[in-house]
């Protein structure tokens, strides 16, 4: 990768140097010196320009690790980081759903092995009862949950009855909290998403330019760079008239002395 960087820019530079020589005509050595210069001093301030972008770029891809770090230190997030805040609202509301939708589904209504082991285990979690130590009727314990072939909606609400008299409780009131509960927790990861959605809008916002210690190096770089590309290009442009004839008054030279003392 270094040696393919490298040959790149050498062959950038000669391609600049090419285009300096070609569409500025120089003759002689001192015209052809002064056009390599304008395509060496081109080819900086291109970098300039590439480097800038860059540093945005870097500022921009370090949005997620810097907003983890405020959150976690507010301690504002429920699922911890900011990366997670789009997998928990997902996940919130899959759960919510599915539960949601299984009530209204009809008693011999067959249920997949994934959203009834979720069931399950959402009814499980509100209960306080640790689901891989109980036995549930008409489920062989030596098969985990989510690869049962058999669940129907009559089988999954006599496992809910079971999970409530073992957590001594009413079905129905179990089912009140667990809906309650997940419709909270799916409204919480949305809130939770929208909040990191628009403080990393805020950031992106916030870092369209480079700080302004590495703006303010880049600015003075820039202008260092142009003001030697004018003029070393109306240096050429005078001796290349000069060559042709044309008469060019002698550049005028001003020495400006600053001092801070005051005179009296």
């Amino acid at each position: 990768m270094l040696i393919t960087n490298s040959l790149y820019f050498l062959f950038f530079q000669l391609d600049s140097f090419g285009i300096a020589l070609t569409t500025l005509s120089p003759i002689g050595r001192l015209e052809t010196v002064l056009a390599e210069r304008l395509a060496l001093l081109s080819w900086r301030m291109n970098r300039v320009v590439r480097y800038e972008r860059e540093a945005i770029l870097v500022s921009q891809e370090k949005i997620l690790n810097d907003l983890g770090e405020k959150f976690m230190f507010m301690k504002k997030l429920n699922c911890g980081h900011p990366n997670n805040a789009l997998d928990a609202y997902e996940q919130a509301h899959y759960i919510y759903q599915i539960i949601k939708t299984f009530f209204s589904l009809t008693e011999d209504k067959p249920v997949s092995s994934i959203d009834a082991a979720s069931i399950l285990y959402a009814f499980a979690g509100i209960a306080g009862i640790d689901l891989d130590k109980t036995s549930l009727p008409k489920v062989p314990d030596d098969i985990p949950l989510e690869k049962y072939k058999f669940w129907t909606r009559e089988l999954v609400l006599l496992c809910i009855s079971t999970i409530a008299e073992k957590a001594n409780i009413s079905k129905d009131s179990l089912i009140n909290k667990v809906l309650h509960k997940n419709r909270l927790a799916e409204i919480t990861a949305k809130r939770e998403l929208e909040l990191v959605n628009r403080e990393m809008g805020f950031m992106q916002s916030q870092r369209i330019l480079p700080d302004e210690p590495l703006l303010e190096r880049i600015q003075r770089y820039e202008s260092h760079l142009s003001k030697h590309f004018f003029q070393t290009l109306h240096e050429l442009q005078r001796i290349q008239a000069s060559r042709l004839g044309t008469s060019i008054p002698v550049p005028t030279i001003v020495d400006v002395n600053i001092s801070n003392q005051n005179t009296s």
